[in-house]
C-alpha cells in the first residue's frame, strides 16, 4: 500500500502548482484569432439590357385662348353700300372641263349653260309669260307672219342700245340668224336654225324679215324665251369674225360682255 501524504506536502505541492501555472501561461502558443467570417460575394449585375424606348410625353395641352372681347361697330370694317338694282351675283363651278363659267358669255359655244346667266343677260326679241299665259313683247314690238306662213316680220322697239352705247337694230337679229344657220351643229341652236331659215335681212334699223324653207308658223315661239330657253340675239359690232366655237365674249378691258339689259 502506498504511502500517504502529508498535510505539509500536499500544501508545498499546491504552491509548486500555482506558480507553475503563468509560466506555462507564457509559453504556450498564442492564440490564433478567430478569422472573421468573409463577406459573401455580391452576386454578378444581370447583363445589360435594351434601354426600353422611353414613352413620349404627351404633349402639352396648348393654353386656352383667351376670350376675345366683342368688337364695337366702330371696329367692324364698313362694307360698301351697292344699290341693289347696280347689282347682280352669280355663283356656279365648271362645265365639263371646258370653260370656268363666269368666262363664258356666248351663250352658243358647245358647253355654255343657258341657265348660268345668258337668260338673263341676253333679253329676248319676246317672252312667254306662264302667269297671264300670253307673249309678252320685249326687244320686238310686233312680228307678222305671211298668210303661207314662209316668211315672217319683225319690227324692233326704238330707242334700245347695247351697254358700250351702239344702237341695236335689225342688223343684229339678221346677222344672229344668219350666223346660227351657217354654223349649224357647230354652235347651240344651230341646227334648229339651219332645219328652216333661207335668210335673214335688216330692211331697215328698226325691221328683220325672216324667210322659211318651209312653212315655219312657229318659229317665233322657238326665238322667244319660254321658260328659260330662247334664241339670243347677239351685237353683231361684236361677234362678227370671230370664232363662234371658241370666242368666250369676255375681256373686261374691252368692256365685254356686253347686254341690252341693266346687268
Amino acid at each position: 500500500m502506498g504511502s500517504r501524504l502529508t498535510r505539509r506536502q500536499l500544501i508545498r505541492g499546491a504552491i509548486t502548482l500555482a506558480a507553475l501555472g503563468p509560466l506555462a501561461a507564457a509559453c504556450a502558443p498564442a492564440p490564433q484569432p478567430t478569422p472573421t467570417p468573409k463577406p459573401a460575394e455580391k452576386p454578378a449585375e444581370n447583363p445589360a439590357q435594351p434601354t426600353p424606348t422611353a414613352t413620349p410625353a404627351p404633349a402639352a395641352k396648348p393654353a386656352e385662348k383667351p376670350a376675345q372681347p366683342t368688337p364695337t361697330p366702330a371696329a367692324v370694317a364698313k362694307v360698301r353700300d351697292v344699290p341693289r338694282n347696280r347689282t347682280l351675283v352669280l355663283i356656279w363651278g365648271g362645265r365639263e372641263g371646258r370653260y370656268i363659267d363666269h368666262d363664258l358669255w356666248n351663250p352658243y359655244a358647245i358647253g355654255a349653260n343657258h341657265q348660268n346667266g345668258p337668260g338673263i343677260f341676253y333679253e329676248p326679241l319676246a317672252f312667254y309669260s306662264a302667269f297671264a299665259d300670253k307673249m309678252i313683247p320685249w326687244l320686238a314690238e310686233s312680228w307678222q307672219y305671211s298668210p303661207d306662213y314662209k316668211q315672217l316680220e319683225i319690227t324692233l322697239r326704238p330707242g334700245i342700245t347695247w351697254s358700250d352705247g351702239v344702237p341695236f337694230s335689225a342688223e343684229d337679229v339678221a346677222f344672229t340668224l344668219n350666223t346660227l344657220r351657217d354654223l349649224g351643229p357647230q354652235v347651240r341652236w344651230g341646227v334648229d336654225v339651219q332645219q328652216f331659215v333661207e335668210e335673214a335681212r335688216a330692211v331697215s334699223d328698226r325691221k328683220v324679215v325672216v324667210r322659211f324653207k318651209v312653212p315655219a308658223p312657229r318659229f317665233f315661239y322657238f326665238m322667244s324665251y319660254k321658260f328659260d330657253i330662247g334664241v339670243y340675239i347677239v351685237p353683231k359690232h361684236i361677234f362678227q369674225g370671230q370664232d363662234w366655237t371658241k370666242f368666250t365674249h369676255f375681256d373686261l378691258a374691252k368692256g365685254w360682255p356686253v347686254t341690252t339689259g341693266p346687268w
